[in-house]
């Protein structure tokens, strides 16, 4: 392209002649201030004012470099200047005679471009659908132009650069691009070619491969390791720390992408970056093979072993507080975790000391050994307090126990009682059962005793509880008649004081059930609970206007109105008296008519044992022992 050379040429002095009126300079201006002009471009300045024609204007650039602009002042009083190359210039007009002057600034700028296209040449292998970049060989010269819109014999240059795959320049001595276009580069890979204007506001990209050479084999090193266990070993990390690896491929031009992978779980690889990262150490130790395997050869592979392990623990910080207080035969929970988090997390909690033990406690009448006792769940331990005074308990680091800190529990004496409180609603108290119905009819165990009994009925529950809670929860239970009830448990103390005591009905009857502080002589004024428990058997009614049915009992019909399964009694006699053979019998009482009440066994693929009733009355029915001839069982029938 042909180059102009401009010719730089400043007016001193422009004599314009003519005449004119007469006028004055009380103005005297350029029309605007400051102007812009691309290079190449001609602009016209104009000097406003009231002066007369005959008046000597001089025009003069000052504070400005050279051939920037080209100044020309015509016939008709008119200045111009031609842009030459970019730059600003400040440019004076004066009137000498009359003392005054006026300044324009003019700026001069490149012509924008609109648009670059990058011409690659023709010998390199064009985008295809499969590979849409052209294919550029290693160490080869590739010779790239453009076309500039609009272009100018001023306007005809553009910047050359390369750009990875993320649009970042490259600066490498081993891609290379010359101010004319002139591309090498000496290592494969992804890349951009970009053309940008002088301005540098407008930019061309061209996206080219250059072809690797094959590789034949890649080597693993550690990029970045920032663990303190590298200190000791460069492949060594702690828990949940990373560590960067990097492969070195061979030869140096072969393409440098790998997958990753890693063969253990516990420590994961991500599969581009090599940043490997230990999210678990197991029983505190893990040894992970990390593999790279080449993109462009699966054959060809590199590995190291990295090992992990807990960070040493530093300290422990308690989640609970460092003093606790506590009210004797109260739970406390204390909690604490391990500093830093990626160390041990495992804890250990004791008693190291407790105030001078033993004791005597006067109202328990036992020696007390221990101020406390404690359990261990994970790393939260549950400190159960017996006596008051003061307990230090510690928690360990299981991996370092020259890391530990110290808990000191401050423990109250208990509180004295105040009443005993039943929690259950009374109807629990009373209970109507029918001892024919064998559904409910079950042997039960006696608590403490070991004792078997045939019971009737539900069980029933009855809850209870000493107020404070803080006070002793000892409670004792008596039945004052065990005929009627039995007791078959007592539950320990619950979290909330409440104790529940459960009774089985023997027989039908009523008794009291006296509830008691097992140290009531260290109470004289907390008073006991007595309740009343009856438990009352259910009357049969006999609806004659319904009409009767009708068995053969020893050969002969029996007409009745009601009959009640006992079949059960049989499985529960053996179980709570041992007693396999006995017989039935029904004997009347106060109102009873004879044989008004039967007991019949029916035989066939079931024996079943069921009582007939025919008449209003009291019966009594006995279970015989046919050993001994004695009454083991008996029970009253009201028939209305």
């Amino acid at each position: 392209m042909k180059k102009i050379k401009f010719i730089f040429i400043i007016v001193l002095l422009v004599v314009l002649g003519g005449c004119a009126k007469k006028g004055t300079t009380d103005i005297f201006r350029f029309e605007n201030h400051q102007v812009t002009v691309e290079v190449g471009d001609t602009k016209p300045l104009s000097v406003t004012g009231n002066f007369e024609k005959g008046d000597d204007i001089t025009y003069e650039l000052i504070d400005s470099e050279d051939d920037i602009v080209f100044m020309n002042v015509d016939s008709n009083d008119g200045l111009s200047v031609l842009a030459i190359k970019p730059g600003e210039v400040t440019i004076r007009a004066s009137i000498v005679e009359r003392n005054v002057a006026a300044t324009v600034i003019v700026e001069v700028i490149m012509p924008k471009t609109s648009a670059i296209k990058i011409i690659a040449p023709e010998d390199i292998v064009a985008p295809t659908d499969e590979n849409p970049r052209y294919q550029i060989k290693l160490n080869t010269p590739v010779d790239f132009d453009f076309i500039l819109s609009p272009e100018t014999e001023i306007n005809n240059k553009v910047i050359w650069s390369v750009e990875d795959i993320n649009h970042k320049k490259i600066v490498s001595d081993k891609i290379i691009i010359r101010d004319d276009g002139v591309f090498t580069a000496f290592v494969g890979g992804d890349m951009f070619v970009v053309a940008t204007s002088l301005d540098g506001k407008t930019t061309a990209k061209l996206a080219i491969h250059v072809e690797y050479t094959p590789i034949t084999s890649l080597t693993v090193e550690i990029e970045e390791n920032n663990s303190k266990a590298a200190e000791v070993n460069i492949r060594n990390a702690y828990l949940r720390e990373s560590i960067k690896l990097k492969v070195n491929v061979s030869p140096s031009t072969s393409n440098p992408e790998v997958v990753w992978s890693s063969n253990t779980t516990n420590v994961t690889v991500d599969a581009k970056t090599g940043l490997v990262y230990c999210n678990s150490v197991g029983s505190g130790n893990v040894s992970a093979i990390i593999t790279a395997t080449s993109v462009a050869d699966g054959s060809v592979k590199g590995s190291i072993t990295l090992n992990f392990t807990y960070a040493p623990a530093e300290s422990i910080n308690l989640i609970t507080a460092d003093l606790v207080a506590v009210t004797a035969g109260q739970s406390t929970t204390l909690n604490a975790e391990v500093s830093p988090a990626n160390a041990n997390p495992s804890l250990v909690w004791n008693i190291i000391s407790q105030d001078i033990v033993p004791v005597f406690d006067v109202v328990t009448n036992t020696e007390i050994k221990d101020l406390g006792s404690l359990t261990q769940a994970g790393n939260i331990a549950t400190l159960k307090t017996i006596y008051h005074g003061e307990i230090v308990v510690r928690v360990v680091s299981s991996a370092d126990n020259t890391v530990f800190t110290d808990v000191t529990v401050k423990i109250t004496a208990r509180p004295i009682p105040t009443n005993i409180s039943i929690v259950s609603a009374p109807s629990v108290l009373k209970q109507t059962v029918n001892f024919y119905d064998d559904s409910q009819i079950k042997t039960v165990t006696e608590y403490n005793t070991g004792n078997k009994y045939l019971a009737f009925g539900s069980e029933i529950v009855i809850t209870a509880k000493v107020i404070p809670l803080q006070a002793y929860q000892d409670l004792e239970f008596i039945v004052g008649d065990p005929s009627v009830a039995i007791i078959t448990n007592i539950s320990q103390p619950s979290s909330t004081g409440e104790t529940q005591i459960r009774l089985i009905p023997i027989k039908p009857g009523s008794t009291d059930l006296f509830i008691t502080h097992k140290y009531s002589s260290s109470y004289p004024d907390l008073q006991s609970v007595v309740l009343t428990l009856n438990i009352s058997e259910q009357s049969v009614t006999l609806d004659k206007t319904l009409g009767s049915e009708v068995i053969k009992i020893d050969e002969q019909d029996y007409e009745y109105y009601f009959r009640g399964n006992l079949t059960n009694f049989d499985y529960e006699f053996e179980t709570a008296y041992n007693i396999t053979d006995f017989s039935w019998r029904v004997i009347v009482g106060d109102g009873g008519v004879v044989d008004g009440a039967k007991v019949h066994t029916i035989y066939g693929d079931f024996v079943d044992t069921f009582l007939y009733v025919a008449e209003t009355g009291i019966y009594h029915l006995e279970a015989v022992d046919n050993d001994n001839n004695q009454v083991f069982f008996t029970t009253k029938i009201v028939v209305n």
